[in-house]
C-alpha cells in the first residue's frame, strides 16, 4: 500500500516533500480493484464462518494473490505445472492474520483521494507541490494502473511504466530499469 500512501501524503501534506515516487499505487479504486479486493474479503469471511483456521485462510488467500501478482504468461513461462506445488510452498507461503488482511482490503477499497467530480480531481492536483515520478505496471492485475496514470496526467508528471509479464512484481523483474528511472528523477 506504499504507493497509495504516497498519493495520500502528496495531497494531505503538500509541503512535506520536494519529490515523490509512488510505485504501483492508486488514488482511488477502479471497478476491477473493488471486485478483486471485495472477493478476497468475502472469501476470508466465508472461510472464517466455516471454522477454518488462520493458516488455512492465509494459504488460500495467498494462492488467490498469486493470480494477481504476476500475469498468466509469467506462470506459464516460469513455473512448469509439475513444479507449481513447490513454487507455492517456496514463493507463495505468506502467513498473516486474516483479520489484518481483511482490514487492509477495507482500507484499499475505501481509498478515494479524487472524488467523482473534475473539480475534486483538480483540487487534489493543485494541492500537490512536489515533483512526482509515477511508476506503474501496464499489466498489473493486483492494483489496476488506471488511477496512477490519471494521477500522472493531473500532475503533469512523468509516468514510468514497467511492462514485463511480472505484473505487479514488475518493479522487481525490471529492477535495473526502475532503479535507473528513479535515480535520474532524484538527481
Amino acid at each position: 500500500m506504499g504507493g497509495m500512501q504516497i498519493f495520500d501524503w502528496l495531497g494531505r501534506y503538500p509541503d512535506f516533500m520536494e519529490k515523490a515516487v509512488p510505485i504501483d499505487g492508486s488514488l482511488q479504486m477502479t471497478s476491477y480493484d473493488l471486485l478483486a479486493f471485495g472477493a478476497k474479503k468475502r472469501i476470508i469471511r466465508t472461510l472464517r464462518d466455516d471454522g477454518r483456521d488462520n493458516a488455512e485462510i492465509s494459504a488460500i488467500i495467498e494462492q488467490i494473490n498469486q493470480l494477481s501478482l504476476r500475469t498468466p504468461e509469467w506462470f506459464v513461462e516460469n513455473v512448469p505445472s509439475r513444479e507449481l506445488t513447490d513454487f507455492l510452498a517456496r514463493d507463495g507461503a505468506s502467513v498473516y492474520d486474516s483479520y489484518d488482511y481483511e482490514r487492509q482490503q477495507d482500507a484499499m477499497m475505501l481509498l478515494d483521494l479524487l472524488g467523482d467530480s473534475p473539480e475534486s480531481r483538480e483540487a487534489w492536483a493543485e494541492r500537490v507541490s512536489a515533483e512526482v515520478l509515477v511508476i506503474s505496471g501496464r499489466r498489473d492485475q493486483m492494483v489496476n494502473p488506471a488511477s496512477a496514470i490519471e494521477a500522472a496526467r493531473l500532475l503533469e508528471a512523468e509516468n514510468f511504466f514497467h511492462d514485463s509479464n511480472c505484473g505487479h512484481l514488475g518493479t522487481v523483474c525490471e529492477a535495473d530499469a526502475v532503479r535507473a528511472a528513479v535515480h535520474e528523477f532524484l538527481k
